[in-house]
């Protein structure tokens, strides 16, 4: 309880244990949050690995929303905005930036962007019994058109389904 100011130079610092354990410079036991001197943004931690608990992590904007959730054992999520990876300009929701394919911009009715500067795709990776699927679905009907791609014991084939009974 209470609290204090202290200045210089540490070499380790514990907080709620006798000390920071192996190579650990800062050892926190239970909860920690970080807040700006004007309380505009907030940073929020829980959990350890040795105490029980699921690891957390919290990000809060100006108003107190949660924006960024990460949890070790359960649902994390990011509602801040466009999230890149490798990239720190998104061009969509979720965009996986490689390399530039050039002065090309998604569309903008798509949600996943993946860019490189040459080929560039996405795995769809099933067993050689199963089908790797891409599903197109509406509130009338959840999958109602279906691209599937079977191995079919070394003769691949690729199935168009609409409203699940026709096949091409």
């Amino acid at each position: 309880s209470g609290s204090a100011t202290s200045t210089g130079s540490f070499g380790a610092l514990a907080i709620g244990t006798s000390g920071p354990g192996g190579e650990r410079k800062v050892d926190i036991r239970g909860e920690m949050m970080v807040q700006s001197p004007g309380g505009e943004s907030r940073h929020y931690f829980s959990g350890a690995a040795d105490d029980g608990d699921d690891g957390q992590y919290y990000i809060y904007n100006d108003s107190a929303a949660i924006k960024v959730k990460l949890n070790s054992d359960g649902d994390s999520y990011f509602t801040g905005g466009d999230v890149g990876i490798g990239t720190t300009g998104p061009d969509r929701l979720l965009h996986v930036h490689k390399a530039s394919a050039g002065t090309v911009t998604a569309v903008s009715y798509t949600e996943l962007v993946v860019e490189d500067d040459g080929g560039s795709g996405i795995s769809i990776l099933a067993p050689d019994a199963n089908s790797g699927n891409i599903v197109f679905g509406f509130p009338s009907d959840n999958d109602s058109v279906q691209l599937r791609g079977y191995y079919n014991s070394g003769n691949p084939r690729l199935a168009i389904e609409l409203a699940a009974s026709e096949k091409f």
